[in-house]
């Protein structure tokens, strides 16, 4: 999956495109086996805890962090989670020689998929714990631009649950004015896309704005459960932690973490001010 999929399709990656684990796909039934086995050969539990959709991740000393998936995360088949057994009904996966002996790998619309809901949608609220340009690359390694309203067609009702159909057409348009070395026009959905992947970037204010509008999106679509726990169960990349900072410490709920999540919230909300009266005042200065 991600990177490792694209190596296995002949993209090119090497150089150009980093990764900080593997992430492998098995079935439900192997996962837990699996997980063991690396604990066998030298592997241990990073202390970040099981997620929905993989096992906890597993760190090495010489290696790379892996993670074990049960499911694809953000992509559904017939309104039910991407499985490996789903994906071989589906054909979409295929069969490439990698690492040394035969694999499945995900077909290239998938990986389209699975690249944009983990860019757009699973960190775009903490861009600079996944660097949105790395999507928009990865999309364009793809060949989304070469057919973008096609292949948004196709895998809108596999994302549907996160992503609206305009806004997968406005990132696939995006790469494909970018993969021509031009910039979108004034005013379009692309031009918004392109703000939000810079700003992302680069704006303290926006980053923190967006944590908080992450946080309200939940609480008005009545998602108080995963509301609160990105609140008091957050990974260490959603409280700005480094890569390797081990969960335990996190889960013992000292005062600090609740003091850091706390401040995290109070910035969100000074920082989103401050965003609107920049707007505020731009637009008093575009018409004066």
């Amino acid at each position: 999956m991600k990177h490792a999929g694209l190596w296995a399709r002949g993209l090119p990656v090497e150089g150009c495109r980093l990764a900080n684990d593997l992430d492998v796909l098995v079935r439900s039934a192997d996962a837990r086996r699996l997980w063991s086995a690396l604990l066998a050969e030298g592997y241990f539990d990073a202390g970040h805890g099981d997620r929905p959709h993989h096992l906890a991740t597993l760190d090495h000393a010489q290696n790379s962090f892996v993670e074990i998936h049960t499911v694809v995360p953000g992509v559904n088949l017939r309104n039910a989670p991407a499985t490996l057994d789903a994906l071989v009904s589906a054909q979409l996966v295929t069969l490439a020689a990698a690492f040394d002996r035969d694999v499945l790998v995900p077909t290239w619309e998938l990986l389209a998929a699975h690249a944009l809901v983990h860019g757009y949608v699973q960190h775009g609220a903490t861009p600079t714990s996944y660097p949105l340009t790395r999507m928009l690359c990865d999309l364009a390694d793809l060949g989304v631009g070469e057919r973008p309203v096609e292949l948004a067609t196709k895998i809108e009702p596999w994302i549907r649950h996160g992503m609206r159909h305009e806004e997968t057409l406005a990132v696939f348009r995006l790469v494909q004015v970018l993969v021509r070395g031009a910039f979108p026009s004034e005013g379009s959905a692309e031009e918004a896309v392109l703000a939000h992947v810079v700003m992302g970037a680069l704006d303290e204010d926006y980053q923190r704005a967006l944590r908080l509008s992450r946080l309200s999106q939940m609480v008005t679509r009545n998602r108080w459960r995963e509301g609160l726990r990105r609140l008091f169960l957050a990974n260490p990349a959603e409280v700005e932690l480094p890569a390797r900072t081990s969960q335990i410490a996190i889960a013992a709920r000292s005062p600090r973490h609740t003091l850091r999540i706390l401040h995290k919230i109070w910035s969100g909300v000074e920082a989103a001010v401050r965003i609107r009266r920049r707007r505020r005042d731009r637009a008093r200065g575009s018409t004066s």
